[in-house]
């Protein structure tokens, strides 16, 4: 996938993210439906299961070489938890984040932005809630902030981050 390796070329980690997200919505907004069978099959295949598992895993290879980045270019300090960093990005990359996002109405290309906000306010990486992002809540390790709005969807990612989304 060239559109992948144009991602990793990017010099500043964030637009590699970003990218990177772009990506992915592009490959997941290409037959959603087959997508949403074929991991469907995934559940009930062990033999279909491993194959989805292996492309996940480069996906979250992917990912984890991005948040090493964000550590190395000191977007993030080192004292973060790599691997809770991954988690949060391997769920926000994932196809049934995008989907879910992207409902019945709007294409995945066009929910990938929110999934970048999303990102973004999940690494801390934004003092405020961005005026585009509708609704979101983040608990992580005690802290909690709210939006005017209790949202409809939600992401547990290990065992101490819930993250709410519109």
């Amino acid at each position: 996938m060239e559109q992948l390796a144009t991602a990793f070329r990017q010099a500043e980690p964030l637009d590699a993210l970003r990218e990177y997200l772009l990506v992915f919505s592009h490959f997941w907004d290409v037959d959603r439906l087959v997508m949403r069978r074929l991991r469907a099959l995934a559940a009930l295949e062990p033999d279909f299961e491993q194959v989805i598992r292996t492309r996940d895993e480069w996906r979250r290879r992917g990912v984890r070489a991005i948040a090493e980045r964000l550590v190395e270019r000191h977007v993030l300090s080192p004292g973060e938890a790599l691997e809770k960093t991954v988690d949060i990005l391997f769920t926000l990359s994932s196809f049934e984040t995008s989907d879910t996002l992207a409902g019945p109405t709007r294409s995945m290309e066009e929910v990938a932005p929110l999934v970048y906000q999303f990102a973004r306010a999940a690494l801390k990486l934004d003092s405020t809630r961005s005026r585009d992002v509708q609704g979101w809540l983040i608990l992580r390790d005690g802290y909690r902030a709210v939006s005017k709005h209790f949202p409809p969807y939600s992401f547990t990612v290990g065992n101490d981050i819930t993250l709410y989304l519109a």
